[in-house]
């Protein structure tokens, strides 16, 4: 999970921070450019594979264990906090000094930025303490904003996972830390966005936690599918409904539409409906790769006039993230990243044979 959760990182990280270039300096770049072409080559075909994803995992827990090796050398500059980092999303035994050396030695830094909206969805209980301890300790003003951010989504996701009591103190810990943003860190800015912004968002998203519930009635969403005709979730109403928030920059959402087209054909004169809300940025390009992927189903743009984005508003977490409704509208199953095919096939075929006993 780890190697997920702290995928950011790698992203956010640079290299060349060391003036002099040292061995770590040498490596990393050497690192960071093998990388990027091992996955450039296994993406060739826009989906990345089982066996190719393995083999760069592995890759990467061999080559960040030496460069951790060479970091221990120089653990107080930017450039091992980078590396730190890089060990903590590869799949390695020394995840765990890694953290503790950056708890040591850089939560005061401004580079500690870079980590900080990765703790936030790594539910990991000691990261609390964490981003506590950099709201504290830390002078600069975009890391006290990033961290108090990070700590609103690590108690929405404790509230996801809890229940009663607990799940209602969780909600007020989570309001409590996005309301804190609005007020004194609106116009720090994640990547393009304001994390105000963000924060607004991620409240409208924590009124809806209650309603988007295994269980429970789905809510309803109205607006425009691509071609900027009107669609409604509640149009679905008579059919099991598999409701996929996806976008053609998510890799395991283009892996799983294989699947999901299969699904479709099987489902064929079946009250069943498959249904989309896309996080892409519609341009031709994009357009161009949903007709080459052959994804015929409707789909609602995620970003709808005068309203959030649909995936702030239904607190998304993840791409893909799966609801599966039966034909009376209610809420049966919900997966964050792709479920497993046969998990979601039983779970379709039972419904669907509930639903024919109806008509």
């Amino acid at each position: 999970m780890r190697q997920l959760v702290f995928a950011a990182v790698v992203v956010l990280s640079t290299v060349g921070h060391v003036a002099a270039q040292s061995p770590l300096t040498t490596e990393f770049e050497k690192y960071h450019v093998s990388i990027k072409v091992k996955q450039a080559e296994a993406r060739k075909d826009q989906i990345l594979d089982q066996k190719e994803h393995s083999e760069i995992l592995e890759f990467q827990a061999i080559e960040v264990g030496k460069l951790f090796e060479l970091a221990l050398e120089e653990p107080t500059t930017e450039l091992a906090f980078d590396v730190f980092c890089e060990v903590l999303g590869s799949e390695s035994d020394k995840a765990e000094k890694a953290m503790a050396l950056i708890a040591e030695k850089h939560l005061d830094q401004p580079h500690v930025k870079k980590l900080l909206l990765a703790l936030g969805y790594d539910n990991t209980p000691s990261n609390q303490d964490l981003l506590r301890t950099v709201i504290q300790t830390n002078k600069y003003k975009d890391c006290q904003a990033l961290a108090t951010y990070s700590l609103g989504l690590l108690f929405k996701k404790n509230a996801k996972e809890a229940k009663g009591d607990d799940k209602d103190s969780h909600i007020l810990a989570a309001e409590k830390h996005f309301n804190m943003v609005s007020e004194k860190y609106a116009n720090v800015k994640l990547g393009e966005e304001l994390l105000g912004k963000l924060a607004a968002s991620q409240l409208m998203g924590l009124k809806m936690m209650d309603q988007l519930q295994v269980g429970k009635p789905v809510p309803e969403i109205s607006g425009e599918d691509l071609d900027g005709k009107a669609l409604k979730l509640s149009d679905f109403k008579g059919k099991v409904t598999l409701l996929s928030f996806w976008a053609t920059w998510c890799q395991p959402c283009m892996a799983l539409v294989p699947h999901e087209i299969a699904l479709g054909e099987r489902m064929k004169d079946r009250p069943f409906d498959l249904v989309g809300v896309n996080g892409d940025k519609l341009n031709d390009a994009v357009r161009e790769k949903i007709v080459d992927k052959k994804i015929t189903w409707r789909s609602f743009k995620n970003e709808q006039s005068g309203q959030a984005p649909l995936s702030d508003i239904w607190g998304i977490d993840g791409w893909p993230t799966i609801f599966v409704i039966d034909s009376e509208g209610v809420v049966r199953n919900i997966w964050t990243g792709s479920p497993s095919e046969k998990e979601l096939d039983e779970s379709i075929e039972e419904l669907v044979k509930e639903a024919e006993k109806k008509d």
